[in-house]
Parts: C-alpha cells; structure tokens; sequence
C-alpha cells in the first residue's frame, strides 16, 4: 500500500511549510512468518504565504499544484 501524506514542518501567520512524503507499508508471509517493512520517501515541500503557494521537488525545481474539493 502507497500513499502521498502531508506532514507540517512550519507554521505562522505569515508562512507555512508542509513536506509531502510517499508513504509504503508492505507485509507477506513465509514459513508461517509475517515480514512488514516500510519506507518514507520525501517528493516535494510546499510553501504558502498570504498570497501565494509555492511547491518544490526534492531539487528545489517549481513543481504544478493541483488542488482538489474537499468535503
């Protein structure tokens, strides 16, 4: 299983950090025993202030923001 989280860094009233993080959590099983492993990958950070959001990669290029409805 994968999944994208977001995980806050840094908050005020002027800025905001967030890192967005990919997320894999595996289990199997042999020789009636269970395995799990992990891994936790940083893929971007994102910036927001007052005026304007700004996402970066892990190379600190300008990556496109997609925003989705919440409900």
């Amino acid at each position: 299983m994968a999944k994208v989280r977001a995980r806050p860094i840094y908050s005020s009233e002027e800025l905001s950090v967030t890192a967005m993080e990919l997320f894999e959590f595996r289990t199997d099983r042999a020789n009636s025993r269970r395995f799990v492993t992990g891994s936790l990958k940083p893929i971007a950070v994102i910036v927001r202030t007052p005026g304007r959001t700004y996402a970066f990669d892990m190379a600190g290029q300008p990556v496109g923001i997609h925003r989705t409805a919440t409900t």
